[in-house]
């Protein structure tokens, strides 16, 4: 079956081969078969049913910010989330927010009203949804030490409320049951918006003077390896500043691959493999990607 089939008489809005380079931050990516916006749960719900029913995968879609999708592209349907962006206050200290929501405006959110452990989200430029999944974080703080529940459109187009406790987390990842994401409750603690905001304000600089902001890009390649850092055993590999076609490791920080224009997919990944088997010949240590990859590979 295709995925025209599933979505035959779907009331929300579609996009036909849409290029995911328009729907990732290192702007590279072959098309999706179909995209499709969401603004409901029931419409979630009923694509759910519907792709089960037809067997037409669905991928789920934030910010994009933590993604390479290969040059061939996405089969199946694309579900982007990013109009799920509301939030609402539970209690005095907990705060519900919708998996679209970008992260950095949750933690805006949070300061406002003097609620403190979500300062490290300011800089990380992805969507409530894609911290959740991806346990995002930075060394001392990730997201699954805030996390009380999550709401998610499971199989069978269920809606369930899963205890975080639940769930297991790891390093930049989670062993959720399949679903859609598509809320998150947070509980946080009292503090003074000064405060809160200056922790925020100097986690912000420090990002901002080690990392590569100028081009597009994918955030960390590759998660630290115990006890020691994936860029400091990239850059000791002397791959700094390499390059392949428009992609180049960063210069700022070699766990950092940019898109300095006209890069493809494939650029990509040939630096993604040479500094994996970089770092193993010279340190005998094996990097595991942090980016998560996808889609197929382009047709010759």
């Amino acid at each position: 079956m295709s995925a025209r089939s599933v979505l035959r008489g779907y009331a929300g809005e579609i996009q036909w081969n849409e290029p995911m380079s328009r729907h990732t931050s290192l702007g590279i990516g072959g098309p999706a078969e179909a995209m499709v916006f969401p603004t409901r749960c029931g419409e979630l719900i009923e694509l759910v049913k519907r792709s089960e029913a037809e067997g037409v995968s669905l991928f789920p879609l934030g910010a994009g910010s933590n993604l390479l999708v290969r040059d061939g592209g996405l089969p199946g349907i694309v579900v982007n989330l990013t109009r799920f962006s509301g939030c609402r206050d539970q209690g005095a200290d907990r705060i519900y927010a919708e998996a679209g929501m970008g992260y950095p405006r949750l933690s805006l959110r949070a300061q406002a009203q003097g609620l403190s452990g979500l300062e490290f989200a300011v800089g990380i430029p992805g969507t409530v949804g894609g911290a959740v999944v991806m346990n995002a974080g930075i060394p001392g703080a990730e997201t699954k030490d805030l996390l009380e529940e999550l709401t998610v459109v499971g199989k069978g187009g269920d809606l369930l409320v899963i205890p975080a406790a639940s769930i297991p987390f790891g390093y930049r990842s989670s062993d959720l049951p399949w679903g859609l994401v598509i809320g998150a409750l947070f509980r946080l603690r009292p503090s003074s918006p000064e405060v809160i905001e200056e922790r925020a304000r100097i986690l912000l600089l420090r990002r901002r003077e080690t990392q590569p902001l100028s081009f597009p890009n994918v955030g960390s390649v590759f998660k630290n390896p115990p006890g020691d850092y994936a860029g400091r055993l990239i850059e000791l590999a002397g791959l700094k500043g390499v390059q392949r076609g428009g992609a180049q490791i960063a210069e700022r920080h070699a766990n950092f691959i940019v898109n300095r224009g006209g890069s493809c997919a494939s650029d990509v990944l040939e630096l993604i493999d040479l500094a994996r088997r970089s770092v193993l010949d010279r340190f005998g240590v094996t990097l595991e990607t942090e980016v998560r990859v996808v889609g197929k590979e382009a047709e010759n």
